[in-house]
């Protein structure tokens, strides 16, 4: 499923206004779906069309890598509302910075995410999410504005067991089911 929507429709495109050739899409969906394969094909071929492309890390990914686990600190709805908000505001920041780099060239750009901002709230509980969002000034309306499209895909684990794996992967802890 794959969603588009009207770039002028919010004032949350503030910096996108500035960067009117700069599209962003995010990749989101279970482990292992594809995400990372769709967006090396989207690069390859948004690239062979003209346009300077930027594929972003998943900073969960990233987060985890460094040390950081959710699972350290879910043991309180304050400690993983710590840190749904940190991850979030250094996706937010991930993103801005390679907007700016879009504002300095004549090239259209395409900024493509490893998940978005709403990807944290399948982590969180309904009131952990909600304080999160209230720590970050944001809703859902505004997260989901900060981007042109977004694709859904979901995880090998639903339909297609063989081919889910946690090889590819150093960060990925999900067993199927619980990727499902």
């Amino acid at each position: 499923c794959i969603c588009f929507r009207n770039r002028t429709e919010s004032r949350a495109n503030l910096l996108r206004a500035k960067n009117h050739n700069a599209y962003r899409i995010v990749l989101t969906g279970g482990p292992c779906a594809g995400k990372s394969s769709a967006a090396a094909e989207l690069q390859e071929q948004l690239t062979s069309h003209g346009f300077l492309v930027f594929t972003l890390p998943e900073i969960a990914t990233v987060m985890f890598n460094a040390g950081a686990n959710w699972t350290q600190f879910a043991e309180t709805e304050e400690g993983l509302a710590a840190f749904q908000s940190e991850l979030t505001k250094l996706q937010i920041a991930q993103e801005d910075s390679f907007l700016r780099l879009c504002g300095v060239t004549e090239k259209p750009c395409v900024v493509i995410c490893d998940r978005g901002l709403m990807d944290g709230k399948a982590y969180c509980t309904p009131k952990v999410w909600d304080i999160v969002q209230k720590k970050l000034w944001m809703n859902e309306s505004r997260m989901l504005a900060r981007y042109d499209a977004v694709a859904f895909m979901v995880t090998a684990a639903d339909g297609a067991e063989e081919f889910y794996t946690k090889d590819n992967n150093a960060a990925r802890r999900e067993n199927p089911e619980e990727a499902v």
